[in-house]
């Protein structure tokens, strides 16, 4: 899935950039805010401007340095998290792990507004933010409050169709165990075992563009009760089958196992002419009437990868 052209990886934050989206419901020409203009933020921005052309995209952010690069990647207006907006949004997209963008973005909104909550978690450190909501102002005239849960390979498969139709072909290559190193920042899909520890199925080690992308431990749809934690490696200790890793995200940590069994990949740009017979593919095809299946994208694995 696109992270930020030209690279492609499979995070699970694309996917969840995407549902953000749609939990948006947003329609064409709908003034559309962001609050928080990290590495998630970057793709939604993206995926709207392309989904929705005649939306303008306001960005809140702190940062003077993540203002001037929303406004190089197409947002109709930029400014700080309290600022006011050219005008009120029909949805706010909050990408942040703190409670005053929450409470700033409320009252932007447009009567019948949709505040969609995109993080796995808040934190406890500005919770005092809360205190500040007041009916009339920040819940009154029907506005809504969604939280982003759980990711779905209809997500997954959704957006791998907009990358197609942006010139976007994702492909995921081999990696080893040792290629996983202290500070990689990774994507673990794996289950759970008894002591809270997760045995990793597949590893994704994302390319340095893309630290940040989807931090975090979630639910996965693998397999059933399997999950995905995106996250850098703090700590690594040999075992006798592979590697145990501790790895942090934003507001916590897991144990990670590798085993001999874990697969190791990394994403980037395909083509069409790797595909070849024999080939894994996942691959997103509405069916016609007629029977046929046409397919606008697909994500492939080189060199016997199977992708996930």
């Amino acid at each position: 899935m696109p992270a930020s052209s030209p690279q492609v990886n499979n995070s699970a934050v694309g996917a969840i950039g995407w549902r953000s989206l749609r939990l948006a419901q947003l329609q064409d020409g709908d003034a559309l805010g962001l609050t928080g203009f990290g590495a998630s933020a970057h793709l939604v921005l993206q995926l709207a401007r392309h989904r929705f052309p005649q939306s303008p995209v306001y960005v809140f952010a702190r940062n003077a340095g993540e203002r001037a690069f929303a406004m190089q990647l197409g947002a109709a207006w930029a400014g700080d998290t309290a600022d006011d907006a050219p005008g009120p949004l029909a949805a706010i997209i909050d990408t942040t792990p703190a409670w005053k963008p929450v409470v700033e973005a409320l009252p932007r909104l447009m009567p019948g507004g949709r505040l969609v909550i995109n993080a796995i978690r808040k934190t406890n450190a500005d919770r005092a933010e809360l205190e500040r909501i007041d009916y009339a102002t920040h819940l009154w005239m029907e506005r809504e409050i969604k939280s982003v849960a759980n990711v779905t390979r209809r997500d997954v498969r959704e957006l791998l169709s907009i990358a197609a139709e942006t010139g976007l072909h994702p492909e995921t290559t081999r990696m080893k165990l040792e290629d996983v190193k202290q500070g990689s920042y990774i994507g673990v899909a794996g289950m759970p075992e008894a002591d809270g520890s997760q045995k990793a199925i597949s590893v994704v080690i994302f390319p340095e563009v893309a630290r940040g992308l989807g931090d975090g431990f979630r639910p996965y749809d693998l397999q059933p009760n399997s999950t995905m934690t995106n996250a850098a490696v703090s700590e690594m200790v040999e075992a006798n089958d592979g590697k145990t890793l501790t790895v942090k995200y934003k507001d916590g940590e897991k144990k990670i196992i590798l085993t001999s069994q874990t697969q190791y990949s990394t994403f980037g740009p395909g083509s069409r002419d790797d595909l070849k017979p024999g080939v894994k593919v996942i691959v997103s095809a509405p069916k016609a009437d007629n029977g046929s299946l046409e397919s606008k994208a697909l994500i492939y694995g080189r060199d016997g990868v199977q992708p996930m």
